[in-house]
């Protein structure tokens, strides 16, 4: 877990409480509080420890914007509103049925208590501030009531009920009940013993002097650290002390009180939500009541410092499934922080961070709602600040796939679009996109160096998905691309891998509506994979790019024989001939999978951004079985030869990846050749054929091998191997090379004649 921030540990000292002006005596601020769209949705709470407490009827109001389901809801409910009385006997109903410390109670309220209590923390006059006015109402329309109703569980919530802020009220007075009833009972009762530091510290904190809560927070935090002696048993304790410990913190959490008691209770309130076993046995009503008052401190306090601790606090929760109904409100908390009143950088990386989190926990929720954190987390990717960077981009690349729904049906590949998603990517690159590269080409791209530059601009390319297709911004990118390809000095290699990894990201781009099929896209994702032979020498950048042209080869899909002139063989040729192991390798990877297609992506690069079995190699042998058979099956033949009779050293490969024979005991053929031979019988065998033109090309290829000299097919250093197994001849000559190669002849022959029939 991550610490607090050290700039609010010193708050105890800085101040004497009895002498601490409240908020509201202050005369100044750093700046004048915003007029948020989002107002909270609570009352206020008490007015301190110092001043007398408000009653329910006297407690000043925040004006309400309610939802617009909440609106449709209370439009289409009777007129018999339910009275006041029987909205608080529903709570008190509640309260009473609560258990103190019983898991099971509480893990059942998510369909019950909640669903009663639910109001939610922010108020949602405007839930896209980022996008410019002319898109606002698109937006709007967006997230109206289908896309931001509430979740199944919690409908119907505020049905019949007259105020929602009522509730709200309702919760806070039975919390201060509750207080008030433990206030009483530890007066009665023997102070605690000392080793009993869960119970010590409670009995502080019902204390009405501030620098006794303040201390026993502090002494609360030193065993609730995880790296402390004894932090699990305190863990265990508190979750027996949980609904006190709610109500005190429903007291303390308040912008009335001393700043250094606001701060001190955030920094407890961080450590219990990390811990899921006890935030998941919070009441709902509960969890709703704290959040609220978190909520008011980010937006509404005047220390800077108190804002950075309640953002960190959401990021450091662990909040379970059931409080999922609250997402979408923290996800506008967070989005309003990193634009902070203060323009603190540490705001803005504490809110990315809870975002981060929310993400995680509530994935679907936070993704119904790219429109409200999209653009502001892309700008984030050319902040100077590198956590700011780095959390923005964790965001990006956790969301990427997610936004990318490819079908299931090559060569289109049609995407599945999100019309949030994609308003959101047309406004980004209409009116953030030249600045975004500007800011990203000066100050992340050198001639010598791009490595993060182009790491952002891969999940550019791939998350505004097809608004890339013929748009102004795309001639600025590939600069950014061009530049990243021509790099050179120390940093270069790990540059260029980078580049022909987003080059994939492209290549996927474009695959989306086939328009990648256009002669001159398919020549533009040509080409720096054709200079890659000729330019690249380092083993590593010359895998990249063949890795890239695979990419290519699966989208092509159906339309392959179409392109492979052009696409295909070539590429194929120069990669088989390659002096890179790792090249030749991967080129014949691919053939038996174009013969006999099955699902492989874990040869593909970046195939994280690709979802389930959406993309693989089209069934060419079926739909196109004439170039299969006057083409790629001869392509694929010269292929293994080449790869049989290449000098492998026994040293240089993995016992694994040989095929043994079984009359031999020895390896004969290398695993991806063995499976090339199959591929190709099983695809001649697959084929309508009218004659036996298939099967002559299968012949003559037998009778190529068997008529070649036999130390072609004995990689080098094998020879004492062979020799000690097999003996010599009668003459004295050693018998490795006859032997195996008489046993590949034979194998292949057997293949030929018993390879199953693949339907």
């Amino acid at each position: 877990m991550t610490p607090p921030p050290s700039s609010t540990t010193n708050a105890t000292t800085s101040r004497t409480p009895p002498k601490t002006r409240t908020r509201r005596e202050r005369t100044t601020s750093p700046q004048p509080p915003r007029q948020s769209p989002r107002l909270l949705r609570s009352s206020s709470s008490s007015a301190g420890s110092t001043g007398s407490r408000l009653s329910v009827d006297d407690r000043p109001t925040i004006p309400l914007m309610p939802r617009i389901d909440s609106i449709q809801e209370q439009a289409s409910a009777s007129s018999g509103a339910a009275s006041k009385n029987s909205v608080q006997d529903e709570v008190v109903e509640e309260e009473n049925m609560d258990t103190s410390g019983s898991s099971a109670t509480d893990n059942n309220t998510s369909g019950s208590s909640l669903s009663k209590h639910v109001s939610f923390l922010l108020n949602v006059q405007d839930k896209t501030p980022r996008l410019p006015a002319a898109t606002t109402s698109v937006a709007s329309r967006a997230r109206a009531p289908d896309a931001l109703k509430k979740p199944s569980a919690y409908r119907g919530a505020t049905e019949g009920r007259e105020d929602d802020l009522f509730n709200s009220m309702i919760a806070t007075q039975i919390l201060e009940k509750r207080l008030a009833q433990y206030q009483e009972e530890s007066a009665l009762e023997e102070p605690p013993a000392e080793d009993q530091v869960v119970k010590m510290a409670i009995h502080s904190l019902l204390s009405a002097e501030v620098s006794v809560r303040v201390q026993a927070y502090m002494s609360l935090l030193a065993h609730l650290d995880p790296s402390s002696e004894g932090s699990n048993a305190v863990m265990d304790d508190i979750k027996d002390s949980l609904k006190i410990m709610v109500a005190i913190f429903n007291r303390d959490l308040d912008g009335a009180n001393p700043q250094v008691l606001v701060d001190a209770a955030i920094k407890c309130l961080g450590y219990i939500f990390f811990v899921p076993d006890i935030a998941g046995r919070i009441v709902g009503w509960e969890m709703q009541c704290i959040l609220q008052r978190v909520a008011r401190l980010s937006l509404m306090s005047e220390e800077k410092s108190t804002c950075t601790l309640t953002m960190w606090c959401l990021g450091a929760s662990c909040l379970p499934q059931k409080f999922s109904c609250f997402a979408s409100e923290l996800v506008d908390l967070c989005i309003l922080n990193m634009d902070n009143r203060f323009q603190s950088e540490n705001i803005k990386y504490n809110s990315l961070l809870a975002l981060k989190t929310l993400f995680a926990q509530f994935p679907s929720e936070i993704l119904r709602q790219v429109e409200v954190w999209m653009i502001p987390v892309l700008d984030c990717l050319v902040s100077t600040t590198p956590g700011i960077r780095a959390t923005a981009l964790d965001i990006i690349k956790s969301s990427t796939p997610h936004l990318i729904k490819w079908s299931s049906t090559p060569p289109h590949l049609l995407k599945q679009e999100d019309s949030k998603r994609k308003l959101v990517a047309e406004v980004f690159l209409r009116e953030d996109g030249d600045q975004f590269l500007s800011l990203l080409r000066q100050r992340f791209l050198t001639a010598t160096d791009g490595l993060y530059a182009i790491t952002v601009w891969s999940y550019v390319v791939a998350i505004v998905g097809k608004t890339l297709h013929g748009n102004p911004q795309l001639n600025a990118l590939l600069e950014v691309a061009k530049t990243c390809f021509d790099t050179s000095g120390p940093a270069s290699v790990d540059t260029k891998v980078a580049t022909y990894s987003g080059w994939t990201h492209l290549i996927y781009n474009f695959a989306i509506d086939g328009y990648i099929f256009g002669e001159n896209q398919l020549e533009l994702v040509l080409e720096p994979i054709k200079n890659g032979f000729r330019k690249e020498l380092h083993k590593r950048v010359r895998l990249a790019f063949i890795n890239s042209w695979v990419s290519l080869v699966y989208v092509l899909g159906s339309r392959l024989p179409e392109f492979a002139s052009t696409a295909f063989f070539p590429v194929m040729t120069k990669a088989l001939k390659d002096k890179t192991d790792n090249v030749r390798h991967l080129a014949l990877t691919i053939i038996p999978l174009l013969l006999s297609p099955v699902v492989k992506l874990d040869i593909l690069q970046d195939s994280e951004l690709i979802e389930g079995e959406s993309i693989k190699p089209f069934d060419l042998v079926q739909s196109n079985p004439a170039w299969v058979r006057t083409e790629l099956l001869p392509c694929a033949l010269e292929a293994m030869y080449i790869a049989m009779t290449t000098a492998y050293k026994i040293t240089d490969v993995h016992t694994e990846q040989w095929r043994s024979s079984e009359a031999l005991g020895l390896p004969t053929t290398t695993e991806l050749c063995a499976r090339i031979w199959e591929s190709a019988v099983a695809a001649v065998q697959r084929m309508d054929q009218e004659d036996e033109t298939s099967e002559d090309i299968l012949d003559r290829y037998i009778e190529k091998v068997a008529a070649a000299a036999p130390h072609l097919f004995l990689p080098p250093g094998w020879d004492d191997l062979y020799t000690k197994q097999l003996g010599v001849t009668a003459d004295g000559v050693a018998s490795a090379p006859d032997a195996l190669h008489a046993e590949i002849v034979n194998s292949m022959r057997s293949v030929k004649g018993r390879f199953p029939i693949k339907t």
